[in-house]
């Protein structure tokens, strides 16, 4: 959520994502309250694992996935990460291992999807973002990731001009023109991915 209180985020977010120190959690519950809707996910990316049964408990009613980050970062100044080293893995999902939920599919399918297009044409989201053969295949990825979700049990509804497709797009087209993944960073940097 770009904001920095619910009252200037002023809707209800689909997805939020907390990357807090562990000793900040229950500070976001508040926030997290006025900002989720009845089908928010949220999903904790802290450097320890079992947050989210934590939250679970202080946020009934929602999905509160696991999660976890694996990564070496410092803030390096405000607004700015600096990586160290190239380990960067985020793992999240459902406490009894379930791959059926529509919305975690789709947040993983988006960040994989960019990832691939992106690394591929070698260009930023403002390059997916416009009509033309680059914004056709970022279609055709997260159409081939809901035939592989199908393929696996997980039904979702992968039409083109279905609410999940429009979904992806969104996202996609909300995004800064300069965005891309930090796979793609490295990757361009020749570093390991």
């Amino acid at each position: 959520i770009p904001a920095t209180t619910a009252e200037e985020f002023n809707g209800k977010a689909d997805v939020i994502f907390v990357c807090v120190k562990g000793y900040s959690l229950d500070d976001t519950i508040p926030f997290i309250r006025s900002a989720a809707g009845e089908k928010t996910v949220v999903i904790p990316i802290l450097n320890i694992y079992g947050t989210g049964r934590t939250m679970q408990a202080q946020l009934p009613g929602l999905l509160v996935t696991d999660g976890c980050i694996y990564i070496s970062s410092n803030l390096a100044a405000p607004g700015v990460i600096q990586r160290h080293g190239s380990i960067f893995r985020v793992i999240f999902g459902t406490p009894d291992h379930r791959t059926d939920n529509p919305v975690l599919c789709q947040v993983a399918a988006d960040l994989t999807a960019m990832a691939a297009c992106g690394q591929y044409y070698h260009v930023k989201a403002g390059a997916m973002q416009k009509p033309g053969e680059i914004r056709e295949c970022f279609i055709r990825l997260v159409g081939e990731i809901l035939e592989l979700a199908r393929a696996m049990g997980i039904e979702l509804d992968d039409k083109p001009d279905a609410p999940l497709m429009q979904s992806h797009l969104k996202i996609l087209d909300d995004l800064a023109e300069s965005a891309s993944t930090s796979m793609q960073r490295d990757m361009e940097a020749g570093k390991n991915s």
